[in-house]
């Protein structure tokens, strides 16, 4: 068995970024109380269906906790 792309529930799985980056100190307790609401806000913006915008916003706070992928905050695969 393969998973291709994990991404299932964006509603769900968004938000979970910011909670695993927090609990793996990748970001600090201010980082994540201003993520936490950028992703409510995400999760809203899903619920509208509009997917472009969603993903968009939804993406660019992933990408502020992840970083760029040709500059990338940590190795994802690796975070110890």
């Amino acid at each position: 068995m393969a998973i291709g792309n994990g991404l299932v529930s964006p509603l769900i799985q968004y938000p979970e970024y910011n909670t695993f980056a927090l609990e793996n100190n990748l970001i600090t307790k201010a980082e994540s109380l201003i993520l936490r609401g950028g992703f409510k806000v995400c999760q809203s913006l899903i619920e509208t269906g509009v997917w472009p915008v969603a993903l968009e916003f939804c993406q660019i706070l992933v990408t502020s906790i992840l970083g760029l992928p040709v500059a990338p905050n940590f190795n994802v695969y690796d975070i110890r």
